[in-house]
């Protein structure tokens, strides 16, 4: 990400970077430093939250599941049988692992209803447009 930041920036592009939080935290230190230097600005997702928590989160229980039973069909996502009968928690963190290891982040949010959009991820967007725009720079912490 430094690195695709630097050259976006060396070709005269206001340059706004989104970063996961969910390392140790020199790690993410060490990440944020690297970006900062050739970003705009920086929106960080809060501590322990990967992009997939910004996709997931606030989603209902009955979109969630709607979602992952049509990518189960669509792209052969293997699903637990006892899905239905799995707590909230547990349908949620299915989703996150699934989401990450098939890289389904945009058809996720493709799939989902209008009026189902997770919270974090709009003020994620809602974030990096503002630093787009420069209405604000600089690191913000989510």
């Amino acid at each position: 990400m430094p690195r695709l930041c630097e050259l976006a920036r060396s070709l005269g592009f206001r340059v706004v970077a989104a970063i996961d939080h969910d390392h140790n935290d020199a790690e993410a230190a060490r990440r944020l430093e690297a970006i900062e230097q050739h970003a705009h600005g920086v929106v960080r997702l809060p501590r322990g939250a990967a992009i997939e928590r910004a996709l997931i989160d606030g989603v209902p229980r009955a979109d969630l599941l709607a979602v992952l039973r049509q990518f189960e069909a669509v792209y052969a996502l293997s699903l637990p049988d006892d899905l239905d009968a799995r707590t909230d928690h547990s349908v949620h963190e299915l989703a996150v692992k699934r989401l990450k290891k098939r890289n389904l982040h945009a058809e996720f949010v493709a799939a989902l209803p209008a009026d189902s959009l997770p919270p974090l991820g709009i003020r994620l967007i809602a974030t990096m447009l503002e630093l787009a725009r420069g209405v604000r720079s600089g690191t913000v912490d989510l």
